[in-house]
């Protein structure tokens, strides 16, 4: 792939790739280094994927997983202050953390919704919450109007709450 068209690609889409790598790391450093990793392996590679854009969000979501993952099994030293001014370190396993079950609901909430939603609803939620596309912006993709898509995004979520909840009280 040239460097022009990998620009190009950059220019368009480096934002969204990084809110999308934000959403699943919650660390905005961590997602730029991301997208940045996935445009060097966009660049690297022989053959021009098909569709540069696509590969590029898969290619930045399992950087994501990668990341999340070594995350989980690597441990940290946690700092605590001793009494007497001292401080004392402490191995701590991270995978005893919230994260790797943050990881675990998101993965489910993200199933749920490609199972329960249309297609026509599954997108409008992920280009709002997902995406953080505004209102107007994707009633001039969808030729919606922007109410209406408060509505659907309002029921999107309600649906994936409900069956997220069923599927907890199991």
């Amino acid at each position: 792939m040239d460097r022009t068209t990998i620009d190009k690609i950059y220019r368009e889409n480096a934002d969204e790739f990084a809110r999308h790598a934000d959403r699943w790391l919650a660390d905005a450093d961590e997602a730029r280094d991301v997208v940045q990793d996935a445009f060097l392996k966009l660049w690297q590679q022989k053959e021009e994927p098909v569709k540069p854009r696509g590969s590029l969000f898969v290619t930045v979501r399992n950087i994501c997983f990668d990341r999340l993952r070594r995350r989980s099994v690597r441990p940290t030293v946690a700092l605590t202050e001793v009494t007497d001014g001292s401080v004392d370190e402490r191995v701590v396993d991270s995978s005893d953390t919230s994260e790797a079950d943050s990881h675990e609901q998101f993965l489910s909430v993200e199933q749920i919704i490609n199972r329960e939603l249309s297609a026509r609803d599954r997108e409008i939620l992920l280009l709002h919450d997902y995406n953080g596309w505004d209102y107007d912006e994707i009633s001039r993709k969808t030729g919606m109007e922007p109410a209406a898509l408060r509505m659907v995004v309002s029921r999107a979520r309600k649906t994936v709450r409900q069956c997220y909840l069923k599927q907890q009280s199991k």
